[in-house]
C-alpha cells in the first residue's frame, strides 16, 4: 500500500504530511478547553484533532502503581491517586458528539484512541479512522473488534 485515505486526505509518499494534533487528555477534563484545543490545533495547521476515550477504572490500578516505589515517574508527585487524576481529567464520553461537531465547524478531522469495546461502539459513527494506543497494539481482541466496524 503506497497511500491511504484518512478522512478526505490522501496520505502517502507523494502527498503532503498529515498532521495529527494529539490532544489526548490535555483538555484537563474541561469541555470548553477541549473545544478551544480543537481550534488551536486547526490554527496550528493540523489536519486532525485526536483525543483519547478511556475510563480510569479500566486502565490504571492504584494498588499496583503504589508497588512501584523504586520507580520514579511524573505521577509520583501527584497529591491524588493515579486513578483519581485519570478520572478527573479523562474525555467525558457525553462530549463525543459535541466535540465531533466542533471539529466539523473548525474543518478538522476528529479522531480518538478508544481504550475499550464500549468506547469503540460509541465513537465509531464519528470516525474515519481509529488511532491505536501504543499499549493496545498487541490487544488483538480490540483490534479485531475495530476492524469489524464500518470505518
Amino acid at each position: 500500500m503506497k497511500e491511504i485515505k484518512l478522512g478526505s486526505e490522501t496520505v502517502g509518499l507523494n502527498h503532503k504530511p498529515y498532521f495529527v494534533a494529539d490532544i489526548a487528555a490535555n483538555h484537563d477534563g474541561e469541555f470548553n478547553r477541549a473545544k478551544d484545543l480543537v481550534w488551536l490545533a486547526k490554527e496550528a495547521g493540523a489536519n486532525c484533532a485526536k483525543f483519547q476515550h478511556f475510563l480510569a477504572k479500566n486502565i490504571v490500578n492504584d494498588t499496583e502503581f503504589r508497588r512501584l516505589k523504586s520507580l520514579e515517574t511524573h505521577q509520583s508527585n501527584w497529591k491524588k491517586s493515579v486513578s483519581e487524576i485519570y478520572e478527573q481529567y479523562h474525555f467525558k464520553r457525553e462530549w463525543t458528539e459535541q466535540i465531533f461537531k466542533e471539529c466539523i465547524k473548525a474543518k478538522i478531522e476528529f479522531s480518538t484512541s478508544p481504550y475499550d469495546f464500549e468506547a469503540v461502539d460509541l465513537v465509531d459513527q464519528f470516525l474515519n479512522f481509529y488511532k491505536i494506543g501504543s499499549g493496545d497494539i498487541s490487544w488483538t481482541d480490540l483490534l479485531l473488534f475495530m476492524a469489524g466496524k464500518s470505518i
